[in-house]
């Protein structure tokens, strides 16, 4: 039986996302929502998690408070070389995968990237429209529907195109 990979705290899976795209220019609402895609992707495809915190709708989006902090205190570039900036614990599969999300969105305008991660069915929203406080959770098990259903629909469209 295979041993679960280790959870990681979003600002690693985050510094990953900045080493990778080298100079491009990521604020923390698109850093935030691309560490929630990798999050996401990698539940519909391993099975579980990749980040350790939990998955806040805020009104920009979905995001980790950790990532939302770090960026508006001292820029998303300060992740790297802290202690919560060393992606080095991720496995190699956890960071296939985080290759996989910037290959499909990591050429994307923030604007892109932000109506992929608030659709109006989605998690996020039904988070959004359910929330008691300004923090609300997005489930893993709302994260896993929404991620599942992305990725039946791209089977479905490649079976389409054959």
């Amino acid at each position: 039986m295979r041993m679960p990979a280790p959870m990681h705290d979003p600002r690693d899976v985050g510094t990953l996302i900045i080493q990778r795209l080298g100079d491009r220019m990521v604020h923390s609402g698109v850093l935030g929502h691309m560490t929630w895609l990798c999050d996401g992707w990698h539940l519909a495809i391993e099975g579980q998690r990749l980040c350790d915190s939990r998955a806040i709708a805020f009104d920009t989006g979905p995001g980790y408070q950790g990532i939302m902090d770090e960026g508006h205190v001292r820029g998303v570039r300060s992740l790297i070389g802290t202690s919560h900036g060393t992606p080095a614990g991720l496995t190699p599969r956890q960071a296939d995968i985080v290759d996989h999300v910037l290959a499909k969105y990591g050429r994307m305008t923030s604007s892109e990237i932000g109506r992929c991660v608030r659709s109006p069915s989605g998690a996020w929203m039904s988070a959004l429209l359910s929330r008691a406080s300004r923090d609300a959770e997005i489930t893993s098990a709302a994260m896993l529907e929404e991620f599942s259903t992305l990725a039946r629909l791209g089977r479905e469209a490649t079976a389409e195109a054959a």
